[in-house]
């Protein structure tokens, strides 16, 4: 198989034949075991999607509407009304019509099987990133970016709350691509078309994606410099007029929303909900904040459900980046374009990073979820340090990954796969689901050991 002139190695293609097994699993046990309204905003969201189906969106004020959740869970306030259409767009052909028929419980179902569709496609994006950044190692690297990206505890449990986070995964670590190749190929059309497509999807899926958006414009300045002729200030101007015009692409295509339907409404542009509103929450300040145990777990304690595997999973990739000597550093960095795309993707990290705070502070929580949108950072970065150790031919990243999904399932129930089973049929789920998704675990871990193991092996390179 081929992709862009580039043949692909087959062992690559069977490690990510084996990712996509392992997250289907794992976030398939997710969603068939956890009941339909669990917790989280899970009403919310089909509610939006119901009232997009039926031609209107919906405001904070209008709470919850759908008449079966209305006499189930009372009138709640409509929280996910902060967020722009298209995750509920992408929903409502295939959900709406069964919401409408009051079959809300397939509903979520098939919402839940969209979701996973979503994250599986993350795994070729991520995969596409790996490739690109892996250097002389990039067939390791596409099938172990992705392995530690979807397989992290809040990727695979996301259907918990019907979340749209893999959503906003998808375009940001598109816009890293693009932007990366921009920088190394220059302001050609297609790129330039595809980002800002791809700007206007991810600041219509969530505001967060705002990160992505600026460093997207700044990395199009960078690389008129870098491929524009003409003096300096020359390239500066190009580069800053194609930036403003995505900008303004993004503003007419769906600033709107954010200008009328929250800012307008509540005085705040990311938010819908009333100014003073505190939902019952302590209000933390930004030194609350700063100074919360929780705030700085988010780096070393939170990939996985097991802390210790976490910690472990952190502390081996710092010991291996410690092992990469200076010239490897050199000789990967020595491309300049990828240099910058690097750096420019730890500023969209330190950019998320900083969106969590902001979050935060207020009555807004600590949670991993809401660093998702820099996977690809994190998971090149843990890819990296844990690929360093050459002599384990791949098998930290298959074992730590193992770890992190084992244990997401685990989680699931207290009596392990007797509960799994007891929690499926509770939703009206045949317990005959449960098996296939156990043996897609046991084919995926076969796939991803077997790839990473003979990948490390070979002694070809390909230019980076």
């Amino acid at each position: 198989m081929k992709f862009k002139n580039h043949k692909l190695p087959k062992m690559m293609l069977v490690g990510l034949l084996g990712v996509t097994f392992l997250y289907i699993s794992v976030a398939g046990l997710v969603s068939v075991t956890t009941p339909w309204l669990a917790r989280g905003d899970t009403v919310q969201h089909v509610d939006y999607t119901w009232r997009l189906w039926n031609g209107d969106i919906p405001r904070w004020s209008d709470g919850i509407t759908y008449p079966p959740f209305v006499k189930l869970e009372g009138h709640k306030a409509e929280a996910a009304s902060a967020n722009p259409p298209l995750f509920y767009m992408i929903h409502a052909p295939f959900v709406g019509p069964l919401l409408n028929g009051g079959h809300w419980h397939k509903a979520i179902a098939v919402g839940r099987a969209i979701n996973i569709f979503i994250g599986v496609l993350c795994i070729a994006v991520l995969a596409w990133a790996g490739w690109l950044f892996g250097g002389t190692r990039r067939a390791l690297f596409a099938v172990a970016v992705p392995a530690l990206s979807v397989l992290m505890y809040r990727f695979t449990r996301l259907n918990v709350d019907y979340a749209l986070d893999a959503l906003v995964v998808l375009w940001a670590t598109l816009s890293l691509i693009f932007n990366y190749k921009i920088l190394q190929y220059g302001l050609r059309r297609k790129y330039l078309i595809g980002l800002a497509l791809i700007s206007v999807a991810g600041m219509a899926t969530k505001a967060p994606y705002i990160v992505f958006l600026l460093v997207s414009l700044l990395a199009i300045v960078i690389a008129s410099l870098m491929h524009g002729k003409g003096s300096t200030p020359r390239r500066i101007i190009k580069g800053g007029l194609i930036s403003a015009g995505i900008f303004a692409l993004v503003l007419a295509a769906i600033g709107w929303f954010y200008y009328f339907r929250n800012y307008k409404s509540h005085g705040n542009w990311f938010s819908s909900s009333p100014p003073g509103y505190t939902g019952g929450r302590k209000i933390q300040s930004l030194h609350d904040v700063l100074t919360n145990k929780k705030l700085w777990g988010l780096l070393y304690s939170d990939f996985s459900v097991s802390a210790t595997a976490s910690v472990v999973l952190v502390s081996l990739a710092l010991a291996g980046w410690l092992t990469t000597t200076r010239k490897a550093m050199r000789d990967y960095l020595g491309d300049r374009a990828r240099a910058i795309a690097i750096g420019l993707m730890a500023l969209t990290a330190l950019g998320t990073f900083i969106v969590q705070i902001k979050f935060a502070t207020g009555i807004g929580s600590i949670n991993f979820r809401y660093l998702l949108p820099a996977i690809l950072p994190i998971s090149l970065f843990l890819s990296a340090g844990l690929l360093a150790f050459k002599t384990t031919k791949g098998q930290l990243v298959s074992l730590l990954v193992l770890a992190m999904a084992a244990s997401s399932i685990t989680s699931l129930t207290s009596s392990h796969f007797h509960g799994l089973y007891s929690a499926t049929r509770a939703n009206g789920i045949p317990g005959v689901v449960v098996s296939l998704l156990l043996l897609l675990f046991v084919l995926g871990a076969t796939c991803l050991g077997w790839s990473l193991f003979d990948l490390s092996k070979s002694r070809k390179t390909t230019a980076g």
